[in-house]
C-alpha cells in the first residue's frame, strides 16, 4: 500500500494569505491597532475591517492612514513601519 499524499499545510496556508492579500492586511491593521491604542482592540478592529469592505464593494481604493508620518515615527525602529503607507486592499 501507498502512502496517501501529504500536501504542505504550511505552504498551502501562505500562499492562501498572500492570495488573498492578508498579510499586509495584518501587518497594517497591527501597526493601527499600535499606534492608536484604541480602548476596545476588538470593536477597532471591526470598524476597520467594514471600512474596508464598503470602500472595496464601491470599488474606492482603501485609503492610507490619515496619520501616516505618526506611524512612521512611532515604528522607525520596528519593521512594521513599511506597512504605513500600503492601503488596505
Amino acid at each position: 500500500m501507498s502512502d496517501p499524499v501529504i500536501g504542505d499545510p504550511r505552504g498551502d496556508a501562505l500562499a492562501y494569505l498572500e492570495q488573498h492579500k492578508l498579510l499586509r492586511l495584518f501587518n497594517i491593521l497591527g501597526s493601527k491597532l499600535a499606534c492608536e491604542k484604541p480602548e476596545d482592540p476588538n470593536a477597532f478592529l471591526l470598524a476597520e475591517l467594514s471600512k474596508a469592505s464598503v470602500m472595496s464593494a464601491r470599488g474606492q481604493p482603501v485609503r492610507r492612514f490619515p496619520f501616516e508620518p505618526l506611524c512612521n515615527s512611532c515604528f522607525s525602529q520596528s519593521s512594521v513601519s513599511r506597512y504605513a503607507g500600503y492601503s488596505l486592499l
